[in-house]
């Protein structure tokens, strides 16, 4: 039993030296395959050059602001003239947005002036069938409002008129005893009053 265990140690040490000597024979072969795919040291890769050569023309220039040396370039440099002109594109730019803007209201109002004509139609409409009926019905036509139709105001009659009139003339009253009433420390106003009670 020990010769077999002494045949059996040394087959298996045989063995285990035979595998050992495979993987480094492998281990050779992929070495051998990794340095066949490494590129020539005495050749520079095209590939990279490219990119070295992409890089260097758009790399740009960045200086230190703070070196000594810096100089803002003509393009970077902020003066009036270009202030100016980047304000008046500004102004521009707003006044185009304001004018789409007063544009998309204005539709949108024309839109609700149309649909309003149409409802009141359809109010006449339903307060004929409703008197042919002998049905009371209170309908209330919707209107705009003073917001949305700003050229109203322009619009008067004459008791429009006569209420300005009279506002102008209070106005116009309350303006007069404020002159008198700085004029003589109030002195006018006791005498007015003074008049009145006689």
């Amino acid at each position: 039993s020990g010769g077999i265990n002494a045949e059996y140690g040394a087959r298996s040490l045989v063995e285990k030296a035979e595998e050992q000597k495979r993987r480094r024979h492998q281990r050779e072969k992929e070495w051998q395959r990794y340095y066949e795919t490494k590129p020539d040291d005495r050749k520079e890769d095209p590939i990279d050059l490219d990119r070295i050569r992409q890089a260097k023309k758009n790399k740009g220039n960045y200086p230190l602001k703070m070196d000594k040396d810096y100089k803002v370039p003509e393009h970077l440099r902020i003066n009036a003239e270009k202030k100016r002109r980047q304000k008046l594109m500004l102004q521009e730019s707003i006044y185009k947005v304001k004018g789409k803007f007063n544009e998309q209201v204005l539709q949108l109002r024309e839109s609700k002036m149309t649909i309003l004509e149409t409802i009141s139609r359809y109010y006449t409409r339903i307060a004929e069938i409703n008197k042919a009926l002998d049905i009371e019905e209170n309908l209330q036509v919707p209107s705009l409002t003073r917001e949305e139709a700003p050229h109203i105001r322009l619009d008067f009659d004459r008791a429009t008129l006569k209420r300005f009139k009279k506002e102008q003339e209070l106005i116009k009253k309350r303006e007069e005893k404020e002159r008198r009433r700085g004029v003589g420390g109030g002195l006018m106003d006791l005498l007015d009053r003074g008049n009145n009670t006689e």
